[in-house]
This record gives structure tokens, C-alpha cells and sequence, in this order.
């Protein structure tokens, strides 16, 4: 306050002031914030971009985008909004794009290890392994202590079978940041799948001790407990991830998934139940605006759906899709995957009408998603046919949709005319770019609601 009151035109009192806010879960009073500053000074990009990021993890990617571009546009240089273009672009499945975003982050700052390294991973998604080497090795001589880079690095080698490389990536991640239970997870996830179990057992013992909340740690451990056959571990692993980290609700589903797969359905219900409620108190952190539990409900009560619409009990699968969708909007997440899932559960059940609602009220609500064009565009030609007027409809909805995002349509609105929507959102100013993305593998909230135990 004292620094505002000094020199209100030093954007970074008002960044620091929002990112306060954040942190006692305050978010429409951070947006609040960073808007005043932008009053006053409009051109600010860290300003622009920290508004962009708020906006995204609200769910809103158009005026996320708009946000990033104002800032790239107040400064050509300001390679951060860059990378956050490309991050967003990436989400949406335009790859083209975030490549182009990426290296234009590189280009403009050669010493932005975090753009390297996103232009690494993608690359490494794509397939272009050399390349992404390259791009891992600029990310490294601009930060060789930035161990996310040495895990997704790793991670990367073990995907393409070179183990040694990718032991030594995750080895020299520990070097540089010795308790770090994701990079300790993926070295143990790899020495598993290689058949050092007695490692791989040591590695997942040092990651649980260095972070003993982390539920991630407990769910990859079971998983592949589950994925040997070793139920009865699984199951005490889960139950010990279940107590230390309480609120982790992709630790639920998995719980929920392994016993589905066992068989064992009244135990699967039973996990996602308990999630459920144990994740309760972060679903209402959502709503009023954070909960970093909550923006994984959604995938806990879609899980809890397809159990249900394959039990053959749609009426419970349609609650737990309905769920998905309150959760997920509740969370900023928007609510595309629930109703691409729910969608596919109504068609097999022959309600063919309810589905093509759902897939349209999917890309109404996420246009630039890929994944809900083509499965609603598929609908429609088993629906009509693939020569029929409605099949071609949506074709032409599909393309124009595309056109948009590719040129940015949204973008071109001015950030002055934005200042006046700003409101609650369920997201938060991001901080270190370190923990902003390659998270670890194997990493897949309500007492607000819960269903009867069917069958």
C-alpha cells in the first residue's frame, strides 16, 4: 500500500497487492486490483498478462487471450505473455500456433529458460525428439537449477525408451533440488517400469518423506501397485494417501478406478463417495472463487458417471454427469469433457436426441475445442448421414470456429474495453513458471452432494 501511495504508477505494487489477495482466496478483489492498476497504467504487461491468467483459470479463453495479447502488444518482448499464448493455444489442441508462440517467446528472449522448456515439451509430444533435445539444452544453459526442466526432460527420454538418459535427466533434477517429490515420482515411475522395484519402492519412499501431503506421490505408487496385480498393497497405499492428503481428489478416482477394474463395484462406488465428500469443503472454496481440489471434482464425478452408465444405471450416471458439470463450471474449468463423456453414455443408450444436445451445448460453451467438434460432427453423420445437410452444418460451425481461434478473432478487442468485466474468477496470479507446467506422470472435490449407493 505504502509503495502504491509512493508511485501508483509502478505496476508491480499492484501485482504484488493482487497476488496478497490470491492467497487469502480474495480473487475478485485481485482482479479488482490489477484493473486499478491498469487505469493507470494501461500498458503494463505484467499487469495484462496476470489478468490473462486469471481469466483462463476462470474458464473464459477468449478473454484470457485478449489479455495476452494486449500485453504482447504494450511490449513485443515481454516473452511471458508469449509462452502464455502458447500454453493457451496448446490446451485448446492448436499446436501449430503454440509452437509458433513458443519460439517467438525465445526469440524475444533468449534467456526465458520457462519458454525453452514448453517449446521442448511440445515439441517432444510432437514427436520431434531431436528438436525438443535442442530446446531442453537452451532451457538448461539458461537454468540449470530449474529441476521441472530436468523432470520433463526426463520424462520425455523415458517416453521414447532411452532409460539410462532419462535416469540420468531425473538424477541430476534431485541434484539441483534434492526433496522434490516430482522429480523423485517420475525417477521411480521409470525405475518400475523397468523392473527395479526395489529402487523404484526406495524412490517412492523418499518422495512421500520429502512431501508428505502429496497425495500425487501415493496415487502413482498404487496405480502401479494395482497395474501388478498387488491389490492388497494398492489398496494401503491409497488408504495412506487417502489420509495425508485428504482433499486430493484424483487420488479418489483412481482409488475408484482400480477397484472398478477389480470388479469390485460397491468398493469403486465407495471411493468415489468418500471423495467426494472429503473433497467437499474445496468444491465450496471454488465457488467462492479458489480450491485447488475442486478443479478436479469434475473429474471425480465423471469417473463416478461412467461407472454408472456401464453398470447399466443411467439415472445415477446422469446425476454424476450433471455433478461433473456444476463442479467443473464451479471450478473455472468449463464444462466441455463432462458433456463430451456424458454425450458418449446417452448414445449407447440409444438417446441419441439428449447426446446431440450435450455435444452442442460442448462446443457452444468450449468453440475451440477439437475433440467436441469431431464427436459432434461424428454424431450427426450417423445421425444423417455424412453427405447430409446437418452434417455439413456443423463442417462449415466447425471451420468457422477454427478460422476464429486461428486468427484471433477475440484478440482484437482493446484492454481498455475489457476493464469493465472484470469480476469473480477461480484462479490465481500465477507465480514460479518453474511449477506452471510438466507436471509428473501418473497424476491423472463436495460434503455439497452425494448419490445413493445403487445395486
Amino acid at each position: 500500500q505504502r509503495c502504491m501511495e509512493l508511485d501508483p504508477y509502478d505496476g508491480r505494487a499492484w501485482l504484488a497487492m493482487a497476488k496478497l489477495y490470491e492467497r487469502k482466496k480474495q480473487l475478485s478483489t485481485a482482479k479488482e486490483t490489477l484493473a486499478k492498476g491498469l487505469k493507470l497504467s494501461p500498458s503494463n504487461p505484467f499487469l495484462l498478462q496476470a489478468l490473462g491468467v486469471l481469466e483462463e483459470r476462470a474458464g473464459d479463453a477468449s478473454q484470457a487471450r485478449r489479455w495476452y495479447t494486449a500485453a504482447t502488444r504494450a511490449d513485443p518482448n515481454h516473452a511471458a505473455a508469449w509462452v502464455s499464448l502458447g500454453n493457451l493455444a496448446q490446451r485448446q489442441g492448436q499446436l501449430d500456433r503454440a509452437r509458433d508462440f513458443f519460439t517467438t517467446a525465445t526469440q524475444r528472449d533468449p534467456s526465458n529458460y520457462y519458454g525453452w522448456q514448453c517449446l521442448a515439451v511440445l515439441e517432444g509430444k510432437r514427436g520431434d525428439v531431436p528438436a525438443a533435445r535442442r530446446h531442453f539444452e537452451r532451457c538448461a544453459a539458461a537454468n540449470p537449477d530449474n529441476a521441472a526442466m530436468w523432470q520433463a526432460w526426463g520424462v520425455m527420454e523415458a517416453r521414447v525408451g532411452d532409460a539410462e538418459a532419462a535416469a540420468a535427466k531425473f538424477r541430476e533434477g534431485t541434484r539441483v533440488s534434492p526433496n522434490n517429490s516430482y522429480v523423485l515420482q517420475a525417477w521411480a515411475v521409470l525405475e518400475w517400469r523397468r523392473g527395479r522395484r526395489a529402487e523404484a519402492e526406495d524412490l517412492f519412499r523418499r518422495a512421500m518423506r520429502a512431501r508428505p501431503a502429496d497425495g500425487g506421490v501415493y496415487q502413482a505408487h498404487a496405480v502401479l501397485l494395482g497395474q501388478a496385480g498387488r491389490l492388497e498393497e494398492a489398496r494401503e497405499i491409497f488408504q495412506r494417501g487417502a489420509a495425508a492428503a485428504p482433499r486430493h481428489a484424483a487420488l479418489w478416482q483412481a482409488w475408484g478406478v482400480l477397484e472398478a477394474s477389480a470388479g469390485n463395484i460397491s468398493a469403486a462406488r465407495a471411493a468415489f463417495q468418500e471423495g467426494v465428500w472429503a473433497c467437499g469443503e474445496a468444491a465450496a472454496g471454488a465457488r467462492a472463487g479458489g480450491g485447488a481440489g475442486a478443479r478436479r471434482a469434475d473429474a471425480l464425478w465423471l469417473a463416478w458417471g461412467q461407472l454408472e452408465a456401464r453398470a447399466g444405471d443411467l439415472p445415477t450416471a446422469r446425476t454424476c454427469f450433471a455433478r461433473a458439470v456444476e463442479a467443473a463450471t464451479a471450478a473455472g474449468r468449463g464444462p466441455a469433457a463432462a458433456h463430451l463423456a456424458w454425450a458418449l453414455a446417452e448414445e449407447r443408450a440409444g438417446e441419441r436426441a439428449r447426446a446431440l444436445e450435450l455435444l452442442e451445448a460442448a462446443v457452444r460453451l468450449a468453440p475451440e475445442s477439437l475433440s467436441a467438434w469431431a464427436a459432434l460432427q461424428a454424431l450427426v453423420e450417423r445421425m444423417h448421414g455424412q453427405d447430409s445437410d446437418q452434417a455439413r452444418d456443423v463442417f462449415r460451425r466447425r471451420v468457422i470456429a477454427d478460422l476464429k481461434a486461428k486468427s484471433g478473432k477475440a484478440s482484437d478487442d482493446s484492454a481498455d474495453s475489457s476493464l469493465g468485466r472484470v469480476g469473480d474468477a477461480s484462479a490465481s496470479v500465477r507465480g514460479s513458471a518453474e511449477t506452471a507446467d510438466g507436471g509428473p506422470p501418473l497424476l491423472g472435490r463436495l460434503r455439497s452432494g452425494s448419490l445413493p449407493t445403487a445395486g
